[in-house]
């Protein structure tokens, strides 16, 4: 996960003082120690097919909910003969193991963007300024926006980028983002459920209605067009079900149903319907 990048040199002193003429301030000798970090991803397989993603709130959520979710080759959302109560509780506990949650549970400050290449390269990345247009402030007439300073627990932590790869093929077949808070890694998630089995498209899995619930004895929130007959399963369950007008989650995804191909027009490339992206395949 990178957390930063080098701030020294002219361009940093530009930055540095437009940001001062902007109110926000930030010392030559913090600018100079200012590192990219690396961090090692958590890696989740099944089969011979790996899937990373970073060390982070996120990627807590999504691998806890992957291995709870998914036995042996592969039992999937879609599946008739998924255990909707364990679901539910799938995602109380991965959210649990997440804290601390942030004050707000959705987010329309992050966004994502994915790349694959007819060579099976891959690169899954996900941004947030914390708030819309950051803090609506140029660095003087750069065009760059200022960023506030990161709260803990709402620092962009459930940014879900991944990236997916055939092992013993060490060739990308999967790149994709989830953003929008809190919701994004169940997000991540209940799109994969629908596109992985090949029982559906990759545009209907990215419409699929989605759920959350963060933590034990925690409501169920789901979208408005979430099926009542899965809601009853939880309503009898003593879960309470919320609908939300807000959209839970936006996921980019590409995908190559068959392994990468030398011509990757066959490779499926959306953006969430849910938002105002674009997937392009070239």
């Amino acid at each position: 996960r990178v957390a930063g990048s080098p701030l020294g040199g002219r361009a940093g002193s530009r930055r540095a003082a437009g940001g001062g003429a902007g109110g926000v301030r930030l010392a030559a000798a913090v600018r100079a120690s200012f590192r990219v970090r690396w961090g090692r991803p958590v890696r989740v397989e099944n089969s011979h097919i790996a899937r990373r993603v970073p060390r982070s709130a996120g990627g807590v959520v999504f691998s806890r909910l992957w291995r709870q979710m998914v036995q042996g080759p592969g039992l999937f959302l879609t599946s008739s003969s998924v255990d909707w109560v364990k679901f539910g509780a799938a995602l109380a506990d991965a959210y649990g193991a997440a804290r601390p949650w942030p004050r707000t549970l959705i987010n329309n400050a992050e966004t994502g963007f994915a790349a694959l290449d007819k060579f099976g390269n891959a690169v899954a990345c996900g941004v947030t300024m914390l708030r819309p247009f950051g803090m609506a402030r140029t660095v003087g007439n750069t065009g760059i926006l200022l960023s506030p300073a990161p709260v803990p627990g709402n620092d962009g932590q459930f940014l879900t980028p991944m990236v997916g790869a055939n092992i013993a093929l060490k060739q990308g077949y999967l790149a994709a983002s989830a953003s929008g808070g809190m919701p994004a890694p169940a997000a991540l998630f209940e799109s994969l459920a629908g596109v992985l089995p090949a029982h559906q498209s990759l545009r209907a899995a990215l419409a699929l209605p989605r759920a959350i619930r963060v933590g034990p004895g925690q409501p169920l929130y789901h979208e408005t067009n979430f099926s009542p007959p899965l809601l009853d399963v939880f309503v009898k369950q003593g879960i309470r079900a919320t609908a939300l007008q807000q959209t839970l989650g936006r996921v980019n995804m590409i995908y190559c149903a068959r392994g990468l191909p030398k011509d990757t027009k066959v490779c499926a490339v959306r953006a969430d319907p849910r938002g105002l992206g674009v997937g392009l395949n070239g």
